[in-house]
């Protein structure tokens, strides 16, 4: 016993005072023998917390004449706290005095509370997790489920279930197999000493008390004993409800995904933050074997394979290699270009959209929509376009031949004229320096008319439109000048308004004067049903911005019925008895094809107002 560490000891019963102790109490404990023999030296090196209970233990032992046993703090010698087990028991051959053993459980004691903070930590992992654990000996299987199971459905603690009771909760789809599941439990094969044999686990559904319908993860295992004589049954379960909820919906959206990815219209990739790709759909690899582009497979770097491509002077190439990577870097929400493939030679259009991935890895869609109808329809639409521009030219112009010919008439009789008069000098007198001026005359006048025919031959020339820095300041003067004589015609006041800092817009010099002309041709005669006085055109061009310039003409008319203004620029529409409808549809033609927009609207004056603004790119 000595070697084991166990003091045997005898005290008086009442005083507690030390009578005989064991010498390993000094090996021990650190204090000598006479030193226990003190009166209350016991008692008082207790710690006073645990000394009352000590001391009922001690007086229990002595009234009752039977063993206790009480563990409890004592001070050793170096000032230690040290925990005692002791034994107490009644001495009946030595009346007034009790027996017993000290144990020193410092070290049981210190493991105990190490195992119980573990035990809590487990616990507590446990419960944050939502999984509830239980055990049960294999001689406890009395058919009455444990209560850790049947919380998970509402049930009471204290309310046995049957195991009938708890399969008819189970739904009738997953009953055979709870009740497989649950029957495992009675296993009792043969175990090694000590080992952990999993038997079963099952994901099934229950019927809670409030009538919802709950999924219930399942585990059962035999634990042996250290001898494999005794075996315990252990298992753990948890309510997996909204798991499997959240699984089902991630299935079903990655089931949304693949479905709309596999049907999805145009040629699709995915690329990585560092621009390779990492998925296609069945558009892209049609597209990349039809192609033979091995650049376009899956695992490549598309981004370096632009570059390579644009480095060998393919232009569209270059664009697309600084627009993806300016989409992964995030420099620009987005990046298009129109393009046709070099490596294949076809004709062919393709749209590129590159946009950025949201998500924490970013990366980046790639699209290769083909476009080649669109870009077709739109070759067409601009062809009728242009007809239809150059049919209402023609029609400009047959409407100003009468002041066409009275422009032309002017000059050609000041050229009679002046001739006439040229003739009479030279045969009444020799002296020819008076025919300078009227020589002067002549030419002036013989220009004005050239001038007045090359722009009406200017205006009906069928051309491809020609894009150049124009100023519209210029347009404005030219195409006053060609409409002076309708305007004095239709005695009509014109007012220019001229920007001096209007910078040049990208355009067609010709298409701008249709413009101009055909929103003057509608003031004028929009000005003929009113008075003389009342008839005013302004004509204003203002710069709004650095790219941005406005021209503006308005008059002093009726103005525009506003059940009419909405549709003003559709094709036919037309207030004029004698119109076609065609003239503002070709105004917004133009502006579009320019980038621009046209508005019409009511003027300060009361009448008609019309607003085009031009944007350089």
């Amino acid at each position: 016993m000595t070697a084991l560490g166990v003091i045997p000891w005898t005290a008086r019963a009442g005083t507690w005072t030390i009578v005989s102790i064991g010498s390993t109490g000094e090996r021990v404990l650190g204090h000598p023998k006479r030193a226990w023999r003190g009166k209350g030296f016991w008692l008082s090196h207790v710690e006073p917390a645990d000394r009352d209970r000590l001391v009922r233990c001690l007086n229990e032992a002595a009234d009752r004449e039977q063993p206790t046993v009480c563990e409890y703090r004592f001070t050793d010698a170096q000032g230690g706290v040290r925990w005692l087990r002791s034994a107490v028991s009644w001495r009946p051959e030595s009346p007034g005095k009790v027996s017993g053993f000290h144990l020193d459980v410092t070290a049981e004691r210190a493991a105990r509370l190490v195992e119980g903070v573990l035990d809590e930590q487990y616990r507590y992992a446990l419960d944050v997790a939502g999984v509830a654990i239980w055990q049960r000996g294999v001689d406890e299987l009395d058919g009455w489920i444990h209560p850790a199971i049947t919380a998970l459905a509402g049930i009471p603690p204290e309310t046995h279930v049957s195991f009938n009771d708890w399969i008819d909760r189970v739904h009738p789809r997953d009953r055979d197999r709870a009740a497989e599941h649950t029957s495992y439990g009675c296993f009792t094969g043969p175990v090694a000493p000590g080992a952990v044999v999993p038997l079963s686990r099952l994901d099934y559904r229950i019927r809670h008390v409030d009538g919802s319908i709950r999924w219930l993860a399942s585990t059962i295992a035999t634990i042996a004993s250290g001898d494999a004589s005794e075996f315990r049954i252990f298992g753990t379960i948890a309510d997996v409800t909204e798991r499997v909820r959240e699984r089902r919906a991630r299935r079903t959206a990655e089931r949304l995904y693949r479905d709309v990815w596999q049907s999805f219209p145009g040629n699709a990739a995915v690329l990585d933050r560092a621009g390779v790709i990492v998925e296609v759909n069945p558009m892209w690899e049609q597209m990349a074997s039809a192609r033979g582009a091995d650049y376009a497979r899956v695992g490549v770097n598309y981004l370096e394979a632009a570059r390579k491509i644009g480095a060998r002077g393919d232009e569209y190439a270059t664009r697309a290699a600084d627009g993806i990577l300016a989409v992964l870097a995030g420099t620009s929400p987005q990046f298009i270009q129109d393009y046709t493939p070099t490596e294949t030679g076809d004709d062919r259009w393709y749209r590129m959209r590159v946009l950025p991935l949201h998500r924490p890895t970013r990366g980046a869609l790639v699209i290769h929509d083909d476009i080649t109808e669109r870009v077709v329809a739109e070759r067409a639409t601009q062809r009728h376009r242009d007809d239809l521009t150059h049919m209402q030219r023609l029609a400009t112009l047959g409407e100003l031949a009468t002041s066409i010919a009275h422009e032309l008439n002017q000059p050609l009789a000041a050229i009679m004229a002046s001739a006439s008069t040229a003739r009479r000098i030279l045969r009444d007198r020799g002296d020819v320096e008076p025919l300078k001026p009227v020589v002067n005359d002549i030419l002036e006048s013989a220009a004005r008319a050239a001038d007045v025919v090359r722009r009406a031959r200017a205006m009906v020339r069928h051309d491809t439109s020609v894009l150049e820095n124009v100023s519209i300041n210029e347009v404005v003067n030219a195409v006053s000048r060609l409409m002076a004589s309708d305007l004095v015609i239709h005695q009509v006041s014109l007012k220019l308004e001229l920007d001096p800092n209007a910078r040049p817009v990208i355009g067609d010099h010709i298409q701008l004067q249709q413009v101009l002309l055909n929103l003057l041709l509608n003031s004028v005669d929009a000005l003929d049903p009113l008075p003389r006085e009342r008839r005013n055109v302004i004509v204003s061009t203002r710069q709004l911005a650095e790219q941005t310039l406005e021209l503006q003409v308005r008059d002093t008319g009726r103005g525009i019925a506003p059940e009419i203004c909405a549709r003003i620029f559709e094709p036919f529409v037309t207030t004029k008895r004698k119109g076609t409808g065609l003239g503002l549809a070709i105004v917004r033609a133009i502006v579009h094809a320019h980038g621009g927009e046209v508005f019409a609207g009511t003027s300060a004056e009361g009448g008609a107002a019309f607003r085009v603004v031009l944007t350089n790119p």
